[in-house]
């Protein structure tokens, strides 16, 4: 099994302590409201025109998600998401951020589960605009992943082993507002579940075969894109994921912890 680099440290802001999530044991954890323009914290990195360079894991951990090339630079928006205002990193044709692949390709090599959750909108409607993108030994394939599609809608998607066909739970019906979303993988049991705003809007409980994932490395870990490709016109305000399956009452949890910071729903 991989080192899924698991941590639980308590992260400073100048607003004092920052509320961890409701349950512990997280891969990495992203939140764009954290970022100041012109600046590098705890939370990544923003140059004084807005343009985001690093998502950094809140967790403490050496995971993170970058961008160097200023072109395919996400920007952070302000006053966005929710009735508390909070911010985001918003996502053109063009931008994608990629992870530190030392550190994130084994995340889901050999697993029995997943669960990712995403704050986010769609701003332009489109084919395969992911969120979040784990790719199987092949950088164009998804071994798990949310993802939006025609019309706004979104769905989890993913396959156990690396010569499966894509498996997917569609989600709920066109809206261009701004949702939690869940996607909780089992692979051992090949049950799959996606979420949004607290409800289990469809089940998959023929996601592939039972067992864990391939036990190989991913070749791309991706946020806006997968691998480059299918580009995202999106906001996106959190990404947290966990390796291993998440319950609906552990992704309630969740769901109402993220709730309470954005005030969505």
């Amino acid at each position: 099994m991989p080192n899924v680099n698991t941590n639980r440290r308590i992260v400073l802001t100048n607003n004092g302590r920052l509320i961890q999530p409701p349950i512990s044991g997280y891969s990495f954890w992203f939140r764009a409201d954290g970022l100041v323009a012109g600046y590098s914290n705890s939370y990544g990195s923003a140059d004084s025109g807005n343009a985001v360079s690093r998502l950094t894991d809140l967790g403490g951990s050496t995971i993170y998600a970058e961008q160097t090339t200023g072109s395919k630079q996400p920007v952070l928006v302000t006053s966005t998401i929710g009735t508390r205002l909070r911010k985001a990193v918003r996502f053109t044709a063009a931008s994608l951020m990629e992870f530190n692949v030392i550190n994130a390709e084994a995340l889901t090599n050999n697993i029995s589960g997943i669960t990712m959750y995403v704050v986010s909108k769609i701003n332009t409607g489109g084919t395969n605009q992911f969120s979040i993108f784990f790719s199987t030994v092949s950088s164009g394939t998804a071994r798990a992943d949310i993802r939006s599609l025609v019309a706004n809608t979104w769905q989890t998607s993913g396959r156990r082993l690396d010569a499966d066909g894509v498996q997917t739970v569609a989600g709920a019906a066109s809206t261009s507002a701004f949702k939690i979303l869940g996607g909780a993988i089992d692979y051992t049991n090949s049950n799959a579940v996606h979420y949004e705003n607290g409800a289990a809007v469809n089940t998959n409980s023929s996601f592939s075969t039972d067992g864990s994932t391939s036990a190989t490395n991913s070749a791309a870990v991706t946020i806006g894109s997968s691998a480059s490709t299918n580009y995202m016109n999106a906001d996106i305000g959190e990404i947290l994921v966990y390796i291993g399956y998440h319950d609906a009452t552990q992704v309630a949890s969740v769901h109402a912890w993220l709730n309470n910071f954005y005030g969505l729903y």
